[in-house]
């Protein structure tokens, strides 16, 4: 076979990254008490926040089949529990000790490759690229605020918890685009790296939820599903199984700085 053709191990490995269940770590490897409640707590938080935000994907896909002018459980019949390749992920950005090299990034310009992504982040740091108005118009960078609330709440009093409670950020994902053929566009984003002395230099952690359709949702008139759109995400991205290390276009636009995240099943 060729370079470009993948063997059998690379689409082994795509599903096992797709459908294994989430590698968590077992409380007996913690001596300290502590550390086993904190971990048990961590695995229970990630799970509900996995189950919820997936519920909300499901409610707003039927709500976007209305808008499409389609049958109301369009979308949802594909990414029903039973079958769906959703995947969630806690990611830490630690706080940088050093000033980036120029041009890296933690997380470099690209698009999400499911159909829509639920985020949230205890800190801003997440900028999206919005459509230009006309042709020839330089494509800028936007900030993504976060929605902070106009008072304390009863359960939030302290002024540094209230603010960073209300924020959901909803991203357009290729799938979309590709099933709406075009009409609701996949959003470009990005993590720059701050410099050493910003403010948004600290710890950042991220939640995130990639909701997916089913894989042998139907995607165009070509042919092409879910699950062979995945495949070849994969092999564009061009990860090396024995290294980690990345090759290929993708890998060129992407320089993080120190991630690191727990990919739930």
């Amino acid at each position: 076979k060729s370079e470009s053709e993948p063997g059998q191990d690379f689409y082994t490995d795509v599903l096992r990254f797709l459908f294994q269940p989430t590698p968590w770590t077992s409380p007996e490897q913690f001596k300290d008490k502590k550390q086993q409640i904190i971990n048990e707590n961590f695995r229970t938080s990630l799970c509900k926040w996995y189950k919820l935000t997936s519920k909300l994907g499901s409610i707003l896909l039927r709500i976007i089949s209305v808008a499409l002018g389609l049958k109301e459980d369009h979308f949802a019949k594909a990414s029903s529990d039973g079958e769906h390749t959703n995947s969630a992920r806690a990611i830490f950005y630690p706080k940088l000790q050093k000033e980036a090299v120029p041009g890296q990034s933690r997380c470099g310009p690209h698009t999400d490759t499911g159909a829509l992504t639920m985020l949230w982040s205890d800190t801003e740091g997440l900028e999206l690229q919005p459509m230009s108005k006309g042709k020839g118009q330089e494509k800028k960078w936007v900030p993504v605020s976060r929605i902070l609330s106009a008072k304390p709440t009863n359960k939030h009093k302290n002024e540094k918890m209230f603010g960073d409670t209300g924020t959901l950020v909803v991203n357009i994902g290729d799938l979309l685009q590709k099933v709406s053929k075009g009409k609701w566009k996949s959003t470009p984003h990005r993590v720059p790296a701050p410099k050493l002395k910003d403010p948004e230099n600290r710890d950042r952690l991220v939640l995130v939820n990639f909701i997916m359709l089913a894989p042998d949702f139907p995607l165009d008139e070509s042919g092409l599903t879910q699950g062979l759109h995945a495949f070849s995400h994969f092999k564009r991205s061009g990860r090396n199984k024995k290294s980690g290390s990345r090759q290929g276009s993708a890998a060129k636009t992407s320089s993080p700085v120190a991630p690191k995240f727990v990919p739930m099943a």
